[in-house]
């Protein structure tokens, strides 16, 4: 059965939360409240977050009938630049080991781990050699992840933001490349896709054993329902294939944070009855 998770930021901001993280707990109460299965938690580093925290934050949750879905790692990026195609050694080696760190994180919190811009976004004139790296990069990870039992999801970006995997054909591709992977599946952004896939619906037929997340937010990255994509219809595709992983809003707060987090429950609600009309 489908289930459904929000980006909630944890430590700290982000811009595809409708909570701010010194909001936390409020956002713990409108999760609930609002009908979701889980959380998406966006954290970067673990310097203030000791183990015995994280048991704290899975007690938390698990107090509230939340679970995490996955941990969003994008914040290692943009706050210190990491990622796992630099052309700088020694940023490639922290960038694994801070996903490393986050795989421990996610085993303690039952969750799995995404890989988006921690990647790296490419260059031109570089692009072969980083597609190597991220691939030494990956079956690595893949083993690390394997043996703490965490899956790792590889986000499809679209071309205007990465110039490496940005369909979802492309990284199933390159995943299966991988020699041996156990772990790793593709992260399916809804969003990037309509930049860079097929319609919808004949892209989750053929690569649905590949798909082990799903980011929803409208074309024109709102909240769903303020642009123009047919999300019932997609959900009726994801069922019809009996995807029974998490779609979670990445989306931004537009209209406002408030739109979001008053609609949330009413969307919720729809997408029910579309899946058990199925």
């Amino acid at each position: 059965m489908i289930k459904f998770s929000s980006t909630i930021a944890f430590q700290h901001d982000s811009i595809f939360s409708p909570f701010k993280a010194d909001e936390f707990e409020d956002a713990i109460r409108w999760a609930a409240a609002s009908g979701l299965d889980g959380v998406e938690l966006v954290i970067s580093d673990y310097s203030d977050l000791p183990r015995f925290s994280l048991l704290e934050l899975r007690r938390k949750l698990d107090d509230s009938g939340l679970l995490v879905s996955t941990i969003s790692t994008g914040g290692a990026y943009h706050r210190e630049g990491l990622n796992l195609t630099s052309a700088e050694e020694t940023v490639r080696k922290n960038a694994f080991r801070r996903v490393c760190e986050h795989i421990e994180a996610a085993e303690i919190l039952g969750s799995k781990v995404t890989i988006g811009l921690l990647r790296g976004v490419g260059s031109k004139t570089n692009l072969s050699e980083e597609r190597k790296w991220l691939a030494q990069q990956l079956t690595e990870i893949d083993d690390y992840a394997a043996r703490h039992g965490v899956g790792v999801l590889v986000e499809a970006i679209n071309r205007y933001e990465v110039k490496l995997l940005n369909s979802l054909a492309e990284t199933v591709h390159f995943i299966n490349e991988l020699e041996g992977v156990r772990s790793v599946k593709v992260l399916w952004d809804v969003f990037h896709a309509n930049i860079e896939d097929r319609a919808f619906c004949d892209e989750i037929d053929h690569h649905i054993d590949h798909i082990g997340h799903v980011h929803f937010a409208d074309n024109n990255r709102s909240f769903p329902g303020f642009g123009k994509f047919d999300f019932n219809g997609i959900l009726s595709c994801l069922s019809k294939n009996k995807f029974d992983g998490f779609v979670s809003f990445e989306c931004l707060n537009v209209p406002d944070a408030d739109t979001v987090r008053k609609g949330m429950k009413g969307f919720l609600l729809k997408a029910q009855e579309c899946l058990f009309a199925e």
